[in-house]
C-alpha cells in the first residue's frame, strides 16, 4: 500500500488533473491512498470571501467559475459540487448578516475547498476506469484538538484510520488539510496541511512509501528563482528535510515528518513534468551538499533587561507574552541581558493575512498591521521587566546538512562568506542538532547571500572530493 498526495498547484486545471489521474491510474497494483488539496486557489478565493462577507461585499460567483469550467473541460456534470457551492453562499450570507467570522464557521468554510476537489478527482479516476470513493478525512477518524485554523491530529487516531480506510475499498481519494473535534466540529491543521494529512494515514497504514507529487523540479538546493546554479537534491535525511520544512522550503510541510519518521516511511519528491526525477527522504543517506533555505520578511524582537539577573530567569513569563501577544517565534538566540526572537512579518504558506483573536478570525486593513498591534501589546507587557524594539524587513537564510556537524571552523568561515556579500548580519547561530546554521540578515541582501553561499558549498563539495 502507498500513498499518493496532490497539492492544489498539481490541480489547476484539466489537463493537470487528468496528469495527476493517469500517475494513480499507473500505480493502481500497489493499493494507493490519494490524497488531494483544493483546487488551485480555492483556499484563497474562500479567505478572499469570508473578508468580503464581513465588509458585506460577498460575491462567490468566481469560485463557481473555477469549479463549473473546471468541470465542463472534464466533461463531468455541474451537480457533483453543486450542492457543495450552494452550502458555501449560505455561511457567507450569513457571515455577512452577523458582521462576524467564528472561528468554527471559518474551518467549515475552508473544508469545501478539498471536500470539492475530492468529488471532482474521484469522479475523473472513475472515468478512466478505476473503483475510486470520495472519502472525507474525518469519516475515517482523521480528528484533531478543537484548536480552530491550527489544529494537531490526536495521538490516538491511527488504528481507527487503518480500520476504516480499509473498508472503504478500491481507492480512497481522502480529503487533505480537513478533520474534526471529538465534538464533531470542523477543524483544519494549518495552510498546505494536506502534507500532514497524507503523513498520518501513511504511517496509521504502514505504507510501503509516500510520495508527493510538486509542480517543481522536486528539492532544490537552493531557489532557483534566487539562485541559478542551484541543482536538484536527489536524498536526505528526515532530520534535514524537518529542519528545511521549518525554516521555508515550501516543498513540504514543517509537521509532515514528524508522523513518517518513527516508522521510517520513504518520502519520496516527485515533480509532476518528470516523475523519473525525484527527491527521496530516508533515514539511509544524507544530502551531499548543504541546502539553503530561507523565510522572508520576517522581524526581530530584540529585548533588553532592566535588571541584573540573567534574561532566561524570566523566560517563562516571556513565552507566555509571546503566546498573549499572538507571536510565534521562529528562532531565539540570547546572551545575559538580551534575547531576540525571530517572528514571522507577514503569515507563512498563506496569501491572505488574517489573524485569529480569541474565537473569532479577524482581516487587517493594511498589511502589517497585525504585527504591528501584536508587537505593541507586547512591549506593554513588558514595561516592568525589560525593553523590547522591532527591526522589520529581515530574512532568516538557514542553511541544512547533516555534514555540517562534522566540518571543523565551519561557522567562521560561513560568517566570512556571508560578510563577502556585504551583508549586515544580525543574527547568526547555529541549531542543537547542529545540521542548520541560520542568519538573519536585510530581505534586500538575501539573493547575494544565498548565491555566495550556494557557490561556497558546492565548491568546497567539489574540493573535499578531491
Amino acid at each position: 500500500m502507498i500513498v499518493i498526495k496532490f497539492g492544489g498547484s498539481l490541480l489547476k486545471d484539466a489537463e493537470s488533473i487528468l496528469r495527476c489521474a493517469a500517475e494513480v491510474s499507473a500505480q493502481a497494483g500497489r493499493s494507493p491512498v490519494v490524497v488531494v488539496s483544493a483546487l488551485n486557489g480555492v483556499t484563497d478565493i474562500l479567505i478572499e470571501n469570508a473578508a468580503r462577507a464581513l465588509a458585506a461585499k460577498a460575491d462567490p460567483s468566481d469560485l463557481r467559475r473555477l469549479h463549473f469550467g473546471i468541470l465542463k473541460d472534464l466533461g463531468l456534470e455541474a451537480q457533483t459540487v453543486e450542492r457543495m457551492l450552494f452550502d458555501v453562499e449560505v455561511l457567507l450570507r450569513g457571515i455577512q448578516q452577523v458582521g462576524e467570522l467564528s472561528v468554527r464557521v471559518f474551518d467549515r468554510l475552508l473544508s469545501y475547498g478539498e471536500r470539492m476537489s475530492s468529488v471532482i478527482f474521484t469522479q475523473v479516476l472513475r472515468k478512466v476506469g478505476l473503483p475510486a470513493y470520495s472519502v472525507c478525512s474525518y469519516d475515517i477518524g482523521f480528528l484533531t484538538d478543537s484548536k480552530h485554523t491550527e489544529a494537531e491530529p490526536l495521538p490516538d487516531i491511527e488504528k481507527n484510520l487503518r480500520q476504516n480506510i480499509q473498508r472503504v475499498g478500491g481507492i480512497p481519494v481522502v480529503t487533505g488539510f480537513i478533520a474534526k473535534d471529538r465534538q464533531g466540529n470542523i477543524t483544519t491543521i494549518g495552510r498546505n496541511g494536506s502534507d500532514l494529512t497524507a503523513s498520518v494515514l501513511a504511517c496509521a497504514l504502514d505504507a510501503e512509501e509516500l510520495q508527493i507529487y510538486t509542480h517543481t523540479d522536486g528539492l532544490m538546493s537552493a531557489d532557483p528563482k534566487v539562485v541559478k546554479d542551484a541543482v536538484m537534491v536527489s536524498h536526505l535525511t528526515y532530520q534535514e528535510a524537518a529542519e528545511l520544512a521549518y525554516f521555508g522550503a515550501t516543498v513540504l510541510h514543517p509537521k509532515t515528518l514528524l508522523s513518517v519518521t518513527s516508522k521510517r516511511i520513504p518520502v519520496r519528491l516527485r515533480p509532476l513534468a518528470n516523475t523519473k526525477k525525484e527527491t527521496l527522504i530516508s533515514s539511509r543517506k544524507s544530502s551531499e551538499v548543504p541546502i539553503l533555505t530561507y523565510r522572508s520578511p520576517v522581524a526581530l524582537v530584540n529585548i533588553h533587561t532592566h535588571r541584573l539577573s540573567p534574561i532566561l530567569n524570566d523566560l517563562g513569563s516571556l513565552s507566555a507574552l509571546f503566546g498573549q501577544a499572538g507571536l510565534k517565534p521562529i528562532a531565539i538566540t540570547n546572551t545575559l541581558s538580551t534575547f531576540t526572537a525571530v517572528v514571522e512579518e507577514e503569515p507563512f504558506r498563506k496569501k491572505s493575512d488574517y489573524r485569529v483573536s480569541g474565537s473569532w478570525v479577524e482581516f487587517p486593513r493594511q498589511k502589517g498591521e497585525a504585527l504591528e498591534e501584536q508587537f505593541r501589546f507586547f512591549r506593554e507587557g513588558l514595561t516592568e521587566k525589560a525593553n523590547a524594539e522591532i527591526r522589520r524587513g529581515c530574512a532568516l537564510v538557514c542553511a541544512v546538512s547533516e555534514s555540517l556537524k562534522e566540518q571543523k571552523g565551519i561557522l567562521k568561515t560561513v560568517l566570512q562568506v556571508i560578510e563577502g556579500a556585504k551583508a549586515a548580519v544580525h543574527i547568526f547561530s547555529t541549531t542543537s542538532s547542529a545540521i542548520a546554521l541560520m542568519t538573519a540578515v536585510d530581505k534586500d541582501d538575501v539573493a547575494a547571500v544565498l548565491t555566495k553561499l550556494h557557490r561556497f558549498f558546492l565548491t568546497r563539495k567539489h574540493s573535499l572530493k578531491r
